[in-house]
């Protein structure tokens, strides 16, 4: 009878501490409720109401310089959008705008600025998509260009970009064996990411790597060598504004702040370029 007498007094005891914990729990929860402003009450550091803040209309583009063309019209591209207000209700609104001034710059050898007028294409031609591209533009590797997208109403949005040089594999340093291959990438210092792709008969492999601090980029595969004997490798290199680009999250997260992302001055988005290897390996 003593013994059962000592439980129940021991789980009155520890129901005493928990009751005593909730109630400072509690407290403290009203207590930081009550010091919060009214906009903050649950719902995390995520404001439960829009702002009243002028919209400012501003372009959006993604652009991509990259060599190569396609029916006398470089691979090189700018996409262009508008800007409209969050709370816009107008269904006749389009995102597209086809009727922006868009032109690349770029220095020549003489100090003088040479000007290219990037032409808007439509889903009727060789691309799907709405944009503005340049009959046999070919940009060329360690040069600045500089963009410009005019329009009426708009801002003048702004941008740069550096060309990465074309990846090139250090000699000697191509090593196979029968379930791996291995090859040295060249450091260039215009270069940030590069996406690596080896095909080896019927299998592709690929590999996203980030340039090192220092040293060149060691690259590494785990393969069957025997599925073929000449590896198909293609190595693109994207120069900073591209690299942090494709870095970014995208993703969207409740109840949470994300600060606009962009590589453009005056506008959204992302200016950027790239340079790309295609070589054959002998194993």
């Amino acid at each position: 009878m003593s013994v059962s007498i000592k439980i129940n007094k021991g789980f009155k005891k520890l129901f005493s501490h928990q009751k005593a914990l909730l109630t400072a729990l509690l407290l403290g929860v009203l207590f930081f409720c009550l010091n919060c402003e009214e906009h903050f009450l649950g719902y995390g550091p995520q404001p439960c109401y829009f702002e009243e803040t002028e919209f400012e209309p501003l372009l959006n583009i993604l652009g991509i310089l990259r060599p190569g063309s396609t029916d006398s019209l470089s691979l090189s591209f700018v996409y262009v959008e508008q800007s409209l207000p969050a709370t816009s209700s107008d269904e006749e609104d389009t995102l597209d705008v086809s009727d922006a001034d868009v032109t690349l710059y770029s220095t020549n050898e003489f100090g003088s600025t040479d000007s290219l007028k990037m032409i808007y294409t439509d889903p009727d031609t060789v691309f799907s998509t709405y944009t503005y591209r340049s009959n046999d533009f070919n940009p060329e590797a360690s040069k600045v260009y500089g963009l410009s997208c005019r329009r009426e109403d708009y801002p003048e949005l702004t941008a740069e970009t550096v060309v990465p040089q074309v990846p090139q594999i250090l000699d000697g340093s191509v090593q196979s064996t029968e379930d791996s291959f291995s090859f040295t990438i060249i450091r260039d210092e215009l270069a940030v990411v590069y996406d690596v792709s080896v095909q080896l008969g019927d299998r592709k492999y690929d590999q996203r790597v980030r340039r090192p601090e220092s040293d060149d980029i060691s690259i590494s595969f785990r393969i069957n060598t025997t599925d073929g004997n000449t590896a198909a490798i293609t190595v693109t290199a994207y120069d900073q504004n591209l690299s942090e680009y494709l870095a970014y999250n995208v993703g969207i997260k409740p109840n949470t702040y994300r600060a606009d992302y962009s590589t453009v001055e005056n506008g959204y988005g992302c200016f950027g370029s790239i340079n790309i290897l295609i070589a054959n390996v002998e194993l």
